[in-house]
């Protein structure tokens, strides 16, 4: 197949050598993924399927509620680990922490479902090691509140081994009560 600007491509195979127009990527038996430009090697390539780093904490189908106040606290409602590679996620720390030699900068996803007090505004942040970070989800209940949905993302930059990212909640008022059913923070590697 030709890609404009980068002549042909070939995906998976190691081809007789490449002329200029003509470049191969392919993995080894090392387990690394290479370019070939032109007879020229390039790999391994280092950031593309090497050095992944990601990690998830949820919760699913709960209904334990969690009291909340005008100053913030950590959103303590995940009850398991999702899959890791060189992070390490710990739902019993509702926390996910850098795996040394993994620093970087990080894209964090928060998804939420969930049902609270009535007539309540409910914010949340994502925090590194409990700094907020300008990244938030927020919901206003009304008098008669219903499950709501809340999803928000942001990336994170220069996080090294064992900084750790959590999602903070608060409320408008003290003691408010949230119930968070569904939800899941990820985190992956982007840079």
């Amino acid at each position: 197949m030709a890609i404009a600007g980068f002549g042909d491509f070939e995906e998976g195979t190691v081809p007789a050598t490449p002329t200029a127009t003509h470049w191969r990527s392919y993995f080894k038996t090392d387990g690394m993924y290479y370019v070939d430009d032109a007879g020229i090697e390039t790999g391994p390539l280092v950031g593309s399927f090497v050095n992944v780093a990601y990690g998830g904490i949820y919760v699913k189908d709960a209904a334990v509620g969690q009291a909340t106040n005008i100053a913030p606290a950590k959103l303590t409602a995940f009850a398991a680990n999702g899959h890791a590679d060189n992070c390490t996620p710990d739902h019993t720390d509702d926390s996910i922490a850098i795996d040394v030699g993994y620093d970087g900068d990080y894209k964090v996803e928060v998804s939420l479902s969930f049902n609270g007090s009535a007539s309540t505004i409910f914010t949340f942040f994502i925090r590194k090691n409990g700094v907020e970070s300008v990244y938030a989800g927020q919901h206003e209940f009304s008098a008669t509140p219903k499950i709501a949905n809340v999803a928000f993302f942001g990336t994170i930059d220069g996080l090294v081994a064992t900084d750790k990212i959590t999602v903070y909640v608060e409320s408008d008022a003290n003691g408010k009560t949230i119930t968070v059913a569904q939800g899941q923070l990820d985190i992956f590697r982007v840079h």
